[in-house]
């Protein structure tokens, strides 16, 4: 029989008392009050501001884009949506592009709008550069001659050959992949340097469809990682201590308001604001497929 006595209990530390939320709350406001002091925290009043700070304006995604030029006055006409357009919006709508096939023709009704699972990468082998600062010592390799890069501070050596991307194409199969580098290779001439391969592709969402405070963490997190990063570089580097400082401050803050976005619940849809593009050119989806590269013919 297993004796009850207290000296048969199992010894150790006693049990910690969860905190409550309360006091979870009030311990990230502590930490963001000393380590980022210039994070409004609920209650703090709002910052006065100018009268050209568009303090009554809604964000809209399509302003600050001039691809359309500009008036008589020189006044931005606003996106027009052409080719090479980098508004916030037409940005969003073609990073949105890669997360369906891009096989077949939406002119011929063949377009297949299957999840990406590949993608087509389409490169050639070109000479690399690479330049090296001359107070390591480096000296012009090609003095005299007409085609040289170096300039007063660096020199720019050969690297060799290197494969560069010039693009990418979404595919939901190996098949649909293949479909599309036939279609590149009939559009460039017998004997291109141009090149492809296959490879695995998953599409990371967007921040604009992601619930909060998903996008804000993802950011963070990025950047106390190259706050890590370049702390790393400096200690190697012997700096000075007040540089030091300086940078584990900014990782100080950085991590004051990755923990308090944190502790925000996820904005789960339905009850989040679902992102919708802002007023201006109409975006016109492709019709349903009808062809050989509709979903059920994916395989």
């Amino acid at each position: 029989m297993t004796s009850t006595s207290p000296e048969a209990q199992p010894t150790g530390p006693a049990a910690r008392a969860v905190p409550t939320p309360e006091a979870v709350q009030a311990a990230l406001i502590t930490l963001v009050r000393a380590w980022s002091p210039g994070t409004l925290l609920p209650g703090d009043p709002l910052p006065a501001l100018g009268e050209h700070d568009g303090a009554d304006e809604e964000f809209d995604a399509y302003d600050g884009c001039c691809c359309a030029g500009t008036d008589d006055d020189g006044e931005p006409l606003g996106c027009n949506c052409a080719a090479g357009c980098s508004c916030a919006a037409c940005s969003y709508f073609d990073y949105q592009r890669h997360a369906r096939c891009s096989a077949g023709a939406v002119s011929i009704g063949t377009h297949c709008t299957a999840e990406t699972a590949f993608q087509v990468v389409t490169y050639r082998m070109q000479h690399g550069l690479l330049a090296v600062e001359r107070e390591q010592g480096a000296a012009c390799p090609h003095p005299g001659e007409a085609l040289c890069h170096c300039t007063p501070t660096t020199v720019v050596h050969e690297s060799g050959l290197r494969p560069h991307t010039y693009g990418t194409r979404s595919a939901c199969s190996i098949e649909h992949a293949q479909h599309i580098i036939r279609g590149e290779q009939a559009r460039h001439r017998p004997g291109s340097e141009w090149q492809y391969y296959i490879e695995r592709y998953q599409h990371i969402p967007h921040d604009n469809d992601l619930p909060d405070p998903l996008p804000q963490l993802r950011h963070l997190i990025g950047s106390a990682s190259n706050s890590v990063a370049f702390l790393t570089r400096l200690t190697t580097r012997h700096t000075n201590a007040p540089d030091l400082e300086l940078a584990m401050r900014q990782l100080r803050r950085t991590l004051a308001q990755t923990a308090w976005e944190a502790s925000h619940p996820l904005d789960l849809p339905g009850n989040e604001d679902d992102f919708e593009p802002p007023s201006g050119p109409v975006q016109e989806e492709p019709p349903e497929p009808e062809g050989p590269f509709g979903h059920d013919a994916a395989g």
